[in-house]
């Protein structure tokens, strides 16, 4: 059965009609991952190996550069050597090209990868080995278009970030037009924040948001963006999930940099963990808010939680981000 048939059966035996948004079936993946062997591109189809110079499924940016990129690294004893991944992330406007290696990097492969990057308009070419970063830059600015405003985002190569170039803005306008509670009364905590997708853009409608991230890098990201956009309603703290329940529940943590958690009411909780749900000290957690924000990639977690947290599904929708895929995203909005 098609994998968006599924998913709204799914939500029928809720009694909820989702709202379904297509995406591209060419160009649409900012963000990309690709093996390298035999002088090719290499992605797993299945349970085989597949081979290719070029794909549609990247945005144009990447999509129109990755085969010329591939034979200009071909054409380079010293590019090539023990490289086995090939990565790109996009926003139209700048490209990091990560080369990924299973060797110490020298200064004649910083050498040669300057050479090919002065042949490219706002492509930046990094090399990873080991931890170790060489070669430009690889963090860079996104902008986030909504139907009123623009956020920057900052990330880097390695930054967690929707994939999806169309329809993250409508998984963020869906969000915000959605909300049953938003007024500048009432705060937001959210959990798993990532480099701000969804911070930013959401602080508009709280008095204030306080966001936890465990990735330093990320938390790094975000104190930049929300300096970049001039926000002064948003805390972040780099907390697990569990930690933060923890904080909440009194204990204390440097981290928290002299925020004070009992100064705000939270009626609002925005969660976008992995793949493996909401843990059951999560669920408890989160079932005491008023209105609760599910993010999800994996739809089996995503129904099972929705039962333990025992709230009415206000809105929900499905957003076909991995086209071509079994994998689907989702967003289920919930309040008493």
């Amino acid at each position: 059965m098609n994998k968006i048939l599924e998913t709204v059966n799914s939500f029928d035996e809720l009694s909820v009609n989702p709202e379904v948004f297509i995406s591209p079936s060419k160009n649409f993946r900012s963000r990309i991952e690709f093996g390298y062997k035999n002088d090719c591109y290499t992605m797993m189809d299945g349970a085989s190996q597949i081979f290719f110079s070029k794909s549609n499924v990247p945005i144009k940016m990447i999509s129109n550069n990755m085969e010329s990129i591939l034979h200009d690294v071909n054409s380079s004893k010293t590019l090539k050597n023990k490289l086995f991944g090939i990565n790109y992330r996009s926003n139209n406007v700048t490209t990091i090209c990560t080369l990924i290696y299973h060797r110490p990097l020298d200064e004649k492969w910083l050498l040669e990868i300057k050479d090919i990057e002065d042949k490219y308009e706002n492509i930046h070419f990094v090399g990873r080995s080991k931890g170790k970063i060489y070669g430009s830059s690889n963090e860079y600015w996104s902008n986030v278009k909504l139907s009123n405003e623009t956020f920057w985002i900052k990330q880097d190569d390695e930054s967690f970030f929707q994939p999806n170039f169309y329809l993250m803005s409508r998984m963020i306008n869906f969000i915000c037009k959605n909300l049953s509670i938003k007024h500048q009364s009432s705060n937001l905590l959210e959990l798993y924040c990532g480099c701000g997708t969804f911070t930013l853009p959401l602080s508009k409608y709280f008095n204030h948001v306080f966001a936890t991230e465990n990735n330093r890098k990320a938390i790094r990201h975000l104190h930049s963006s929300i300096k970049k956009n001039n926000l002064k309603n948003i805390n972040i703290a780099r907390l697990s999930d569990l930690e933060t329940i923890e904080a909440f529940g009194g204990k204390t943590f440097r981290r928290l940099n002299d925020f004070d958690l009992k100064s705000y009411k939270f009626d609002t909780i925005l969660v976008d963990p992995p793949r493996s749900g909401l843990s059951p000290e999560s669920i408890d957690f989160i079932k005491k808010f008023k209105q609760i924000i599910y993010i999800s990639c994996n739809s089996e977690t995503f129904f099972r939680d929705l039962k333990l947290l025992n709230k009415k599904i206000n809105k929900s929708a499905i957003f076909d981000q991995f086209v071509n895929t079994q994998h689907i995203e989702l967003i289920g909005i919930l309040d008493d």
